[in-house]
């Protein structure tokens, strides 16, 4: 079973990858471009007979994501 789990920052967090692809593509003429955000995907191949859900969550606030800046979804 193949599970994803989509990270992105949370709101109010300043994503300083996204604000550099905006800046750069309102300097090519792109101006109606007026926010850029960077969302990360994990793609976990997972036994069916182990699945658990409350274990995936475990893994995607422990390891794949910084709960402090970032929010998470298992995204089905």
């Amino acid at each position: 079973m193949k599970i994803k789990i989509r990270v992105q920052f949370k709101d109010g967090v300043f994503n300083p990858e996204g604000d550099t692809i905006k800046r750069t593509l309102n300097k090519l003429g792109y101006k109606e471009i007026r926010a850029v955000s960077i969302e990360k995907t994990f793609v976990l191949d997972v036994d069916d007979a182990h699945y658990d859900e409350k274990r995936i969550g475990t893994i995607a606030n422990d390891i794949l994501s910084n709960p402090v800046i970032e929010s998470w979804e298992i995204v089905k």
